[in-house]
C-alpha cells in the first residue's frame, strides 16, 4: 500500500510525463500539415516534388475521406477476415507466452531458470 507522500509523488510524476506529450498531440494536431499540398513550410517546387514522390497510390488532400462503400467491401473480404483471425492467434499466443511461461515453469518445478526482461 501506498502511504500518502508516495501517492503524491506518484501522482506528480504522472502529470509531468503527461503534459509534453499533451502540449506536442495538440501541436502535431493543429500544427503539421496532412498532406505536401498543404505544408506552408515548403515552395511550390518543394510540395510538387513530394506529391510526385509519394506516388500515384498515396492520399491526396482532394480525396474524399470516408466512403461507407469502401468499408462494407472491406469487411465483406475473405482477405480482411483471414488477415483479422491470423493477427488475433499470432498476438494471443505470443501475449500468453510471454506472460504465463515463467509462472508455468515455476508450477512443473523446471531445473532451468527462466529469466524474464
Amino acid at each position: 500500500m501506498l502511504t500518502p507522500e508516495q501517492f503524491f509523488c506518484q501522482c506528480t510524476l504522472f502529470i509531468l510525463e503527461g503534459i509534453p506529450a499533451v502540449l506536442v498531440g495538440v501541436y502535431v494536431w493543429f500544427g503539421l500539415p496532412d498532406y505536401p499540398e498543404t505544408a506552408k513550410f515548403l515552395t511550390e517546387e518543394e510540395r510538387e516534388f513530394a506529391s510526385r514522390r509519394m506516388g500515384p497510390y498515396a492520399p491526396k488532400g482532394t480525396d474524399k475521406h470516408f466512403d461507407w462503400q469502401d468499408l462494407k467491401n472491406t469487411v465483406l473480404a475473405w482477405q480482411f477476415w483471414a488477415f483479422a483471425a491470423q493477427y488475433f492467434a499470432m498476438t494471443h499466443s505470443l501475449n500468453g507466452t510471454g506472460f504465463f511461461l515463467p509462472t508455468s515453469q515455476t508450477r512443473l518445478s523446471l531445473s532451468v531458470d527462466l529469466v524474464v526482461g
